[in-house]
């Protein structure tokens, strides 16, 4: 059987942040690919890199030195405006706080995404709806952010995340406000969708609790990836 195909590649990533006067080293020369159809979670102590190198994989923060590739693609030094053209075309991202709007029905929360690549009118109706659908949300169409528990939060934030089809999809705790068996949930959600349809998926978390959904844990510490095990078969 041939390889997965590798959809995101980091080759010597590093990020200093600069406090004052003193440099701080966020990540320190960190290698990582992720392949399609593969669900990756970074571990680590608080502090340890781990959401720096999520944004710096998905091209929102750019590293001080190394590479990251999007679809075989370099974004060393593409200017910022490239940078939003490469996350609209090949990122979903998914955050811990669902980011919702809260005057804006869980279909209009996530048709934003639509709107934002010049999806409109019916077609993006229809495709939003889908969107919930695959989450299981097909009866909460017209549902507003406050009349949802967190786990229906989570998965319009999937929804959103996933209605335009986006080769990677970036998640940043996205379990941390949920009890157990919600967040085993929205979890098999994602590692379903990679399975499927051959989606890269990264999540960062503390929640030892879904490393079985996992394919590879990347453990990181001091900036550095110290450990990769394969959790899944």
């Amino acid at each position: 059987m041939a390889a997965a195909k590798t959809l995101l590649a980091a080759k010597g990533v590093a990020k200093t942040f600069r406090l004052g006067k003193v440099e701080v080293p966020a990540l320190r020369g960190v290698d990582l690919t992720v392949a399609a159809g593969e669900v990756a979670l970074l571990m680590g102590p608080s502090g340890s890199g781990k959401t720096t190198l999520l944004s710096i994989l998905g091209c929102i923060l750019s590293p001080s030195a190394g590479n990251v590739a999007v679809l075989g693609r370099d974004t060393a030094g593409l200017p910022e405006g490239e940078l939003a053209k490469v996350r609209l075309a090949h990122f979903g991202f998914i955050f811990q706080g669902y980011n919702l709007f809260p005057t804006l029905t869980a279909e209009e929360n996530v048709r934003v995404a639509l709107d934002l690549r010049g999806v409109k009118g019916g077609d993006a109706v229809e495709r939003s709806r889908q969107a919930l659908d695959a989450v299981g949300l097909g009866d909460k169409y017209r549902m507003l952010p406050r009349d949802l528990s967190g786990g229906q939060k989570q998965r319009v934030a999937i929804a959103r995340a996933l209605v335009a089809e986006p080769d990677i999809l970036l998640a940043d705790e996205p379990t941390a406000a949920l009890d157990s068996e919600t967040g085993k949930a929205v979890i098999a959600i994602l590692r379903e969708l990679a399975v499927t349809h051959g989606r890269s998926v990264v999540i960062v978390t503390h929640d030892p609790r879904i490393a079985a959904f996992a394919d590879r844990v990347i453990r990181i510490e001091d900036g550095r990836i110290v450990g990769q095990g394969q959790e899944v078969s």
